[in-house]
């Protein structure tokens, strides 16, 4: 079965969305006996502006060669500033060159890169992949503490037990917080970062906790919907706001009924929202509190302030291929989770805020997904 690969990097400036899963280098690829070949060019596109056509082999990512599609991404990776990629073809040699999307801050996220499920660093914009985690189990929904220093992460050992994990930002210090047989996952840090949000599934039901991010002591806050006993590990069910004052919760239980709803940390109550939020939003909170963004199967932002929704601007059928989506710090930009096209991994993604301008920043063959960005500089 020959592979078939997409990738997707562009400089800020590119035109996009040429025709739907195509990348704004504008080129799909597969394995050649020459290298990777290049199947499709999007009319319009950076690659066709370069001369690229359909038949031409890539030679080389920078001043290194490479066999395959698989080689080409590993080097796409661990360039520079700038993506140079050199084609051979009837017409000759030609050069692609497109920079790296000025944007700042860190990235850390999940992957199975290597195997298992590990948590992995980067800088925003897609440069220095570092691996953080390498154990037998599997480590996922990374989260970085407000000042940084900290990563909170749900660890699943043998026989799926989940675990809540607590590391410094460069895997040191790898500490097992919870140690409990019940399951804890998703963990969102207080804005504070003092203490630690998480969801757990105690007498079967999934309920919302808090703990001391140094020691486990978990306090419980609210009951969430049954609908999560099939999502806990894949989606991140609820997010707490940027005051530290609210959560939101789908599937917020409210007396006997469970309903999608502001959950009020201060009073202990909860809120009904205007905007229909089904139970498999993933909710994500901008860090001025003003807007959310969901997934639910339709991605959209909720202006919290007013109660409305937009939808992102997605080709067809884009939504289902997207597996999670935060907010930048500065809440100019979303990083996404997407896989390219149907049968290929996931992937990350920068776009600005209204889902246009994508950047690929990820060029793994396996799934790479549930990021969270810090230390973005503002005016960026």
């Amino acid at each position: 079965m020959r592979q078939i690969l997409t990738i997707l990097a562009c400089a800020c400036a590119c035109t996009l969305f040429a025709q739907p899963h195509s990348d704004v280098f504008g080129m799909t690829l597969e394995d050649g006996g020459a290298g990777p070949r290049v199947i499709a060019v999007a009319a319009g596109s950076v690659a066709e502006r370069a001369g690229i056509r359909i038949d031409d082999t890539v030679e080389t990512v920078g001043r290194t060669q490479v066999a395959n599609v698989a080689a080409m991404f590993d080097r796409l990776e661990k360039s520079g500033d700038e993506f140079v990629v050199t084609f051979s073809g009837p017409a000759g040699r030609k050069v692609l060159s497109v920079r790296r999307p000025n944007i700042t801050g860190h990235i850390v996220f999940q992957s199975n890169r290597a195997g298992n499920t590990d948590i992995y660093a980067m800088n925003a914009d897609g440069s220095g992949i570092t691996r953080l985690t390498d154990t037998s189990d599997n480590e996922a929904n990374p989260v970085r503490s407000p000042d940084g220093k900290k990563i909170a992460f749900t660890l699943a050992r043998e026989g799926l037990f989940l675990e809540l994990c607590t590391m410094d930002k460069n895997g040191a210090r790898y500490r097992d917080l919870s140690n409990t047989p019940s399951a804890e996952t998703l963990p969102r840090w207080a804005p504070d970062g003092k203490s630690i949000y998480f969801l757990a599934n105690q007498n079967q039901k999934w309920q919302v906790f808090r703990t001391p991010w140094n020691r486990f002591d978990p306090t419980p806050i609210v009951e969430t919907s049954p609908d999560q006993n099939n999502m806990a590990w894949t989606y991140p069910a609820f997010d707490v706001s940027p005051d530290g004052r609210r959560l939101v919760v789908p599937g917020l239980r409210d007396g006997n009924n469970f309903d999608d709803a502001i959950f009020d940390l201060t009073t202990g109550q909860p809120h009904d929202f205007a905007v229909y939020l089904p139970s498999k939003i993933r909710p994500s909170w901008s860090k001025d509190g003003k807007r959310m963004i969901a997934n639910a199967p339709t991605p959209f932002i909720v202006d919290t302030i007013s109660d409305t929704a937009t939808p992102l601007k997605l080709q067809p059928g884009e939504a289902e291929l997207i597996a999670s989506i935060t907010w930048s710090p500065s809440g100019s930009y979303l990083l996404v989770a997407m896989r390219p096209a149907r049968d290929e991994p996931t992937q990350l993604y920068v776009m600005s805020a209204d889902g246009s301008n994508r950047t690929r920043l990820t060029f793994s063959t396996s799934d790479d997904q549930f990021a969270d960005w810090t230390g973005e500089k503002k005016g960026r």
